[in-house]
């Protein structure tokens, strides 16, 4: 079957979505979709009221799969939801496999920066916050600008706190990966 583009009808056609749990499951398929009665009988005695998304991605995602057209499962129930694709969908706590609506939101880049989680590289434990060994200075950068040089890392990582505020930086950006 060619590709196609996922469409809200068509993903409610195919699946259920419980977004208090984030549970996604096959519905019945329609005999239109196969080119013979027994196949359909198959794959709805394999397939039907069993879980969509199965194991993660390389990335790390859930993927829903539909005649070889690959959808990342947040992306997927976005599409369930609204009948939108919005350009990033962001995990609210950080966690890929949760799925549930409450935690899933419309992004972009400027968004999701805002919710990173700590870098594997920061030795100060709070993003932005660098031990500058050349003028032997705490600083602290946000979105790219220095705001503070100081010898207490305890002021460089308020400022930090206080700019994150600010910026209406996600409460979860900054937690550990």
């Amino acid at each position: 079957m060619p590709a196609f583009e996922l469409t809200q009808e068509l993903a409610r056609e195919f699946a259920d979505y419980d977004p208090e749990t984030s549970a996604i499951t096959w519905k019945k398929r329609d005999p239109r979709w196969f080119t013979e009665e027994k196949r359909c009988r198959a794959w709805n005695t394999s397939w039907a009221g069993k879980p969509t998304a199965t194991k993660p991605s390389v990335s790390g995602y859930p993927v829903v799969k539909i005649f070889g057209n690959r959808f990342y499962a947040h992306r997927f129930i976005f599409m369930w939801m609204t009948g939108v694709m919005p350009e990033q969908v962001d995990h609210d706590n950080g966690n890929r496999l949760d799925n549930r609506w409450s935690n899933l939101k419309a992004a972009n880049f400027d968004i999701q920066i805002k919710n990173m989680p700590l870098r594997s590289d920061n030795k100060s434990g709070v993003p932005g916050v660098f031990w500058n060994r050349h003028v032997q200075l705490w600083e602290t950068f946000i979105a790219g600008k220095r705001i503070l040089r100081t010898t207490s890392k305890r002021k460089a990582i308020a400022a930090r706190k206080q700019a994150e505020r600010e910026l209406n930086y996600n409460p979860h950006h900054g937690r550990l990966p």
